[in-house]
């Protein structure tokens, strides 16, 4: 394969105003009529375009793809320069992006640019339809991964908080969108029937410590649950991992302070009372739950007195 060092030139007066480098031509010609980055270049080409002309081609050097095209390319730019000619390269040349520098005054310029043009609903609908289906590489997946890693860390050094008020409507709006339930229904069959490492286990296990689930998405879990029969697969699941297990005094105190106060649905007594029928409760069971009656018959004493 060759590498072409082209220049562009200006119809008007005949001077070349770009020097680059290309393996396709044909494709580079395309790009440069289509781009829109708001550089010198792009500026003097839509221009051109607007007055029903366009920039003339024409091949400085051709050389194989094996060859040092860097350092050719570089020294066409410095001699085009040194007759004068103005060109609207922003670098030297060889890389694309060598001895660039921007300027803060620029960056701050381009982000209010960009502030100021959002994106149309139609040109995100057209990204997600030209990304829907699309599986990413091992290799892009870690680098996204690493870009969002550094975005976070950038926001947690500038004090970034995302308020509460912010949180909510971003969770309105997910839950809202039609999205949602296809993503949940997506993320549901691709971890059917499958076992998370015991590294990912521990991870998740650590990230939800000391977190605390709001009322409302409390209130959601209970009513996404309410109603729903666990098959005796699952229960036979969680009755095996409960048994042998030992609470601790601490988790038993948390137990009966969440529970004061509640009283016992009608039929969930029933099934405790099948569930507890025929079952012999050893001697230390017996003796606590005596001890725990007498308290009960205490409290009702003290309550009827006052």
């Amino acid at each position: 394969m060759s590498v072409f060092i082209y220049g562009l030139r200006d119809p008007r007066d005949g001077l070349i105003k770009y020097a680059g480098k290309t393996n396709n031509l044909v494709l580079r010609a395309r790009g440069h009529k289509s781009e829109r980055s708001g550089t010198r270049k792009c500026n003097w080409v839509q221009k051109l375009l607007r007055l029903g002309m366009k920039p003339i081609r024409l091949i400085l050097s051709e050389l194989p793809d094996s060859s040092d095209w860097q350092s050719i390319e570089r020294l066409w730019i410095k001699t085009l320069r040194d007759f004068g000619c103005g060109l609207l390269n922003a670098t030297d040349g060889g890389d694309g992006r060598e001895n660039v520098v921007v300027t803060e005054e620029t960056r701050q310029k381009i982000r209010e640019a960009r502030a100021r043009q959002p994106v149309s609903e139609k040109a995100i609908k057209a990204m997600a339809a030209a990304n829907r289906g699309k599986k990413q590489s091992s290799e892009t997946r870690k680098k996204m991964q690493q870009a969002a890693i550094r975005r976070e860390a950038k926001k947690q050094a500038a004090g970034f908080v995302v308020s509460e008020a912010t949180r909510a409507k971003l969770s309105a709006a997910w839950h809202a969108s039609a999205a949602a339930a296809t993503h949940l229904q997506q993320m549901q069959e691709n971890l059917r029937g499958k076992k998370r490492p015991e590294a990912t286990k521990e991870k998740l296990r650590r990230a939800h410590i000391g977190r605390k689930h709001t009322a409302a998405t409390c209130k959601r879990m209970s009513d996404a649950h309410k109603g729903k029969p666990i098959p005796p697969e699952q229960r036979q699941k969680i009755s095996a991992a409960l048994k042998g297990r030992v609470i601790s005094a601490e988790h038993r105190a948390k137990i009966a302070a969440a529970g004061k106060g509640h009283p016992v649905h009608v039929a969930t007594g029933r099934k405790r009372g099948l569930a507890n029928r025929g079952r012999k409760a050893s001697s230390v069971t017996r003796t606590k739950m005596c001890a725990a009656q007498q308290r009960r018959r205490q409290r009702e004493q003290l309550l009827t007195v006052a």
